[in-house]
């Protein structure tokens, strides 16, 4: 009997002292961190010799959360001066972005020199957010 009460304190111990408040974990309710984008690639070819435009970039976004995560992305770029914006939706690529890891979208297009050809095309940014 002293054998069996020594080894359910002993058991009793253990299990305290191994339940510890470590904030390292993640719980429910924790804030998520914003995903983070990179741009990878951004050439613009003015004039491909095809009387057509040739624009291609690569964004990739990292999730540090632990958790999955879902939202949209936003990519500006500029077109002599005048910024347009493209929007993601529930269906692009990207959409949802594992906990700890990444995904990268693509855009590769040549464009004809119907309404004239511009002079200059710049990356602004890529945004993604998290729709919770």
């Amino acid at each position: 009997m002293r054998k069996l009460l020594s080894y359910t304190i002993i058991v009793c111990c253990l299990f305290l002292t191994s339940c510890s408040d470590n904030d390292d974990t993640p719980t429910q309710g924790t804030a998520l961190q914003d995903v983070t984008s990179e741009l990878l690639l951004f050439e613009y070819t003015q004039d491909t010799g095809n009387d057509s435009s040739r624009l291609r970039y690569r964004v990739e976004f990292s999730n540090p959360n632990f958790q999955i995560v879902q939202g949209v992305y936003r990519i500006t770029i500029s077109i002599d001066g005048t910024e347009s914006t493209v929007v993601s939706n529930a269906q692009s690529q990207c959409a949802a972005i594992l906990g700890n890891s990444s995904c990268s979208i693509s855009f590769n297009e040549e464009t004809p020199h119907i309404n004239g050809m511009p002079n200059s095309i710049e990356f602004v940014s890529a945004v993604y957010t998290i729709i919770e």
